[in-house]
């Protein structure tokens, strides 16, 4: 442990790209992105929200190869572990703190102007 930090292994040992993945990833997010900033301005077309709920299972499926592929030794473009539960750290509390400062104030300016 350094300077409170712990130790870091290196945890990719797989090499090669990971096509499913980036596929799935590439879809999933365009699937949940593109109707939250069309939507509004095109007056929120059935299939904005068609594409939104989409998004999910197709996300869902990028998160399951991911497991999948780390399990089975393959690439992954997003280490697993990442998405992990942290344990608790007294600066986490700093960042919640934070996060709540900047995010309710944006939320509520943005509520009113709707």
């Amino acid at each position: 442990m350094v300077g409170g930090l712990p130790a870091v292994t290196p945890v990719a040992t797989a090499r090669g790209l990971d096509l499913p993945g980036t596929a799935l990833a590439a879809i999933g997010i365009s699937m949940l992105v593109y109707p939250l900033v069309q939507g509004r301005e095109l007056g929120w077309p059935a299939w904005s929200f068609a594409l939104l709920a989409g998004s999910f299972p197709v996300l869902a499926a990028f998160g399951w190869t991911q497991l999948h592929r780390k399990r089975t030794g393959q690439a992954t473009l997003i280490e697993p572990s990442v998405f992990a539960p942290v344990p608790d750290h007294p600066a986490m509390a700093g960042e919640a703190q934070r996060l709540l400062a900047f995010a309710v104030p944006d939320a509520t300016r943005y509520a009113v102007q709707i």
